[in-house]
């Protein structure tokens, strides 16, 4: 497959050539904001309301849901002014999924490690935790009450000097990484996509749908704190062992997410470009 071109109006990677900062797309080019277009144009969350969908002349207009609703809840409540505006939109809300209309399923995708990093490495440490300074949603708070545990080691970038980089190196010594993540029903993304590539067994709070993309025998679940307490001290080194194999099972799963506008060219958009030959 060759590269396809595709246009967008965004806020969130404007000008990069990469959702995924530091990589590259292998079947898509980026160009921006360009209001004439003969092929495939997307407008991310709040450019679909800024008047540049109606502006815009392009073969196919593609409205695309990429933050969660929580997040942007007014992306999701004004979407009934856009709809018939556009030829598809993509989004991992099942609500909106389950109306029908032209509503297409997406998940975020993402995997932000490089991939010389990725694998199932020798692990030394049980258990950690990501924790930053965001505080703005229900998943964001729950990831800080997290850290706070003491069976937990926080890798916190909140320290002067930390660097994703730095991160990864330290995640990619731990057997277990527990997860708060949106719970969007297919938000499939990079706060789950990354442990696994550094070989860690997620210990997850998020997003149901994701059993679509990935083997679940290789994911631990849980809904509340009292509940991850229950589960904290059952993870141990025999533990990871005995799930090792669908941890392998889901790290040869990743690479088809690692780059999102990738995946999104070789599933739902692809009956596009198919139809236009593009």
């Amino acid at each position: 497959m060759g590269t396809t071109e595709l246009n967008v109006f965004t806020n969130g990677f404007d000008g990069m050539p990469c959702t995924i900062a530091g990589k590259t797309p292998r079947y898509v080019k980026w160009v921006y904001r360009r209001e004439n277009f003969d092929g495939i144009t997307l407008f991310e969350d709040g450019d679909m309301y800024s008047g540049v969908v109606e502006k815009t002349k392009s073969r196919w207009k593609v409205g695309w849901l990429n933050e969660p609703r929580e997040l942007h809840p007014e992306n999701y409540e004004r979407i009934g002014q856009v709809r018939e505006k556009l030829d598809m939109i993509l989004t991992s809300d099942k609500g909106l999924l389950d109306s029908g209309m032209q509503f297409v399923q997406c998940i975020r995708g993402g995997v932000w490690p490089a991939c010389a990093l990725w694998g199932m490495g020798a692990k030394t440490d049980d258990i950690c935790a990501f924790v930053a300074a965001k505080d703005t949603t229900s998943w964001h708070k729950m990831r800080g009450a997290v850290a706070k545990h003491v069976l937990i080691d926080a890798l916190d970038a909140r320290v002067p000097g930390w660097t994703m980089e730095r991160g990864w190196e330290l995640m990619a010594h731990y057997r277990f990484a527990v997860v708060c993540a949106p719970r969007d029903y297919y938000f499939l993304s990079e706060a789950i996509l990354n442990p696994i590539a550094l070989g860690c067994i997620p210990v997850f709070n998020g997003a149901r749908g994701i059993d679509e993309y990935l083997n679940m025998a290789g994911i631990i679940t849980w809904s509340t704190l009292e509940e991850l307490d229950d589960i904290l001290p059952t993870l141990t080194a025999e533990r990871y062992e005995a799930m090792s194999i669908h941890a392998e099972d889901n790290l040869a799963r990743i690479e088809q997410f690692e780059i999102p506008e990738d995946w999104m060219i070789l599933n739902p958009l692809e009956a596009l470009i198919e139809e236009s030959d593009l």
